[in-house]
């Protein structure tokens, strides 16, 4: 498809990072009866944001399609039209380190303990919370060794036990703050379902590397826009 690419980087995109989007002019077809019609578009938009990298980089292909076949049967005028779509985000195999089946890692974040607000809990917790700030990247009752923090359930009770390894990991927003000044501080998998299965929700929210990069060929049949 020939014609000159266009590139649109909106003034608020800069705030966070870049975004560019090249498209090439829809190209088609007709046929010398002008009873078919094919047009179709291919695009990329990638994103580049601050403290990531790239996050996203969508290459989308559109291909629309309508053919008149006249009198059929009943019908006096009777055609056929379509929209097919599809797209690969290469953000998966480009920025795999941040998004990718390498991203995350361990982490470590400021607890400070507050045993006058556990002592109003109705079950006193299985350990001895600590009473100076830590770091608690691995999270457990003081007497095994950890840092102390309350466990979570279903995973025996431990960050950087078998069933939640403290790995894959990274902190809601740490590219905006630094958590210094001892805010709500959330860790969450960040690899794809088929990697971690954490967090995922079978039927919903369990996509894997292949979902993630090619959102419309699923069991839906998205790629059937019309």
């Amino acid at each position: 498809m020939g014609g000159n690419n266009r590139m649109r980087v909106p003034v608020g995109a800069l705030s966070l990072g870049l975004l560019a989007v090249l498209s090439a002019p829809s190209s088609g077809y007709e046929s010398a009866d002008r009873t078919l019609e094919v047009r179709g578009f291919i695009e990329n938009a990638t994103h580049n944001r601050s403290g990531r990298g790239i996050s996203k980089s969508r290459n989308t292909g559109q291909l629309e399609f309508s053919k008149r076949l006249g009198e059929v049967g009943a019908f006096s005028a009777f055609s056929l039209h379509g929209t097919l779509r599809g797209s690969y985000d290469a953000v998966y195999d480009l920025n795999d380190d941040e998004f990718g089946d390498s991203s995350g890692g361990p982490v470590s974040f400021p607890a400070p303990g507050n045993p006058a607000f556990l002592a109003t809990l109705p079950m006193a917790p299985p350990f001895a919370p600590p009473t100076q700030p830590v770091f608690a990247g691995t999270f457990g009752p003081a007497a095994a060794g950890a840092d102390g923090a309350i466990p979570l359930p279903g995973t025996l009770g431990t960050i950087a036990s078998p069933a939640n390894p403290n790995d894959g990991l990274l902190l809601l927003g740490d590219d905006v703050h630094n958590f210094e000044r001892g805010s709500v501080v959330l860790a969450y998998p960040s690899r794809p379902c088929d990697k971690d299965p954490r967090g995922c929700i079978d039927g919903y929210l369990d996509f894997d590397e292949d979902e993630l990069e090619h959102p419309e060929f699923n069991d839906r049949l998205d790629f059937l826009r019309e």
